[in-house]
């Protein structure tokens, strides 16, 4: 979604004047430059601000994300609105990417379409910097993104996180904080035909939530190396408990639709009856994403390589392996790696206590 590794020179068919485009957010206009992503119904673009003076101070150049709502698709449109929401709920945060502005549209045939407007960072994501790594190594390691730098993100990932695991640590936005949403004058809203309210569980501010689908290519990077984190679409509350067929083959198809596997926790692919959902989820997926950026490949899938395995399986067995780091890497961030990627989630640590060990090894190679 925010994926911009994969630039696309193609043009999406829906935009028939290509990068010659321009499109309006709530009366700014903005020049398509490229398109980044293509993901079913939803584009995101490279644009330009046409206004003389940037309407934002990361201008001139933003990311563009366009959802194509069909005609009654009411759980696109949901998605796409509590999406917004969260992006309103963590504002503030810097380590979480900000909304700038967003616009709905209502067509005349049914459908509506979403323009949500965000920052635009020139390095990329993790994922871009591993492959930058992978393409200039010159060992058998893999990346060799340095151990500072994979601390520093981490760290940053660590914040960002923060405030889903934990309501107290969020701040109360003002509703000045981000554009209010308004509608295409010409094509007026009708909005007893819009079910667009939101669950009861993200209006209250003391739910819990975990990210759900941490990958390195949802993590970007600011100029000062900091890690943002990108693309809210799969953030979702925790402390579920698994309580009826229903609830179980629900949430069984939405792991299926939001997670990507080889960054999943294993009580995400063996859910049954009874069993609990928390945000540690989460603490699994830093394991695989600390692993990607020192080793270029998720453990799981370098254990399928290596040695024939399935993916799915690994992990729900938790079997991986530590390559020789020939003194690359210390000690004490293979074990923040290994305490991640426990198959009992009661036995992974908290955000709280990985901050505090990545600061200590930070501290120490500042020495």
């Amino acid at each position: 979604m925010l994926n911009i590794i994969r630039l696309y020179t193609c043009c999406c068919p829906c935009l028939s004047s290509g990068t010659n485009s321009i499109i309006s957010i709530n009366a700014r206009d903005y020049k398509i430059e490229k398109l980044l992503q293509d993901e079913n119904l939803s584009y995101s673009y490279l644009v330009r601000t046409l206004d003389s003076e940037p309407p934002f101070e990361n201008g001139p150049l933003f990311v563009l994300k366009r959802i194509y709502c069909p005609f009654g698709d009411i759980e696109s449109v949901s998605a796409a609105m509590n999406e917004i929401s969260y992006y309103k709920k963590f504002a503030g945060n810097s380590h979480i990417i900000s909304c700038l502005d967003y616009q709905l549209h209502q067509k005349y045939d049914g459908s509506k379409q979403i323009d949500v407007l965000f920052p635009f960072y020139h390095y990329g994501s993790v994922q871009d910097d591993i492959n930058r790594h992978l393409l200039s190594s010159s060992t058998a390691l893999g990346t060799v993104i340095p151990e500072k730098d994979c601390i520093k993100i981490m760290i940053g990932l660590c914040r960002g996180l923060l405030p889903l695991h934990d309501p107290k640590l969020r701040e109360q936005g003002s509703p000045d904080d981000m554009a209010i949403m308004s509608y295409s004058e010409n094509a007026p809203l009708l909005l007893n035909d819009l079910p667009m309210e939101l669950s009861k569980d993200n209006e209250n501010e003391n739910v819990c939530f975990a990210y759900y689908n941490l990958r390195p290519d949802l993590i970007l990077l600011s100029e000062q190396g900091n890690a943002i984190i990108a693309d809210l679409q799969s953030c979702f509350r925790t402390n579920i408990t698994i309580s009826t067929e229903i609830q179980l083959n629900r949430f069984q198809q939405w792991i299926e639709e939001h997670c990507t596997l080889q960054f999943s926790a294993p009580e995400l692919l063996t859910l049954k009856m009874g069993d609990k959902i928390t945000a540690k989820v989460d603490i699994w997926s830093l394991g695989c994403v600390l692993y990607s950026m020192m080793f270029g490949i998720s453990p799981f899938e370098r254990e399928e390589q290596l040695n024939g395995g399935v993916v799915k399986y690994c992990i729900k067995m938790g079997k991986y392996s530590i390559p020789d780091t020939k003194g690359t890497y210390s000690q004490e961030i293979i074990d923040i790696l290994n305490t991640c990627l426990k198959v009992d989630p009661s036995e992974r640590p908290s955000l709280n206590g990985i901050l505090n060990n990545l600061q200590e090894i930070q501290g120490k190679l500042s020495q």
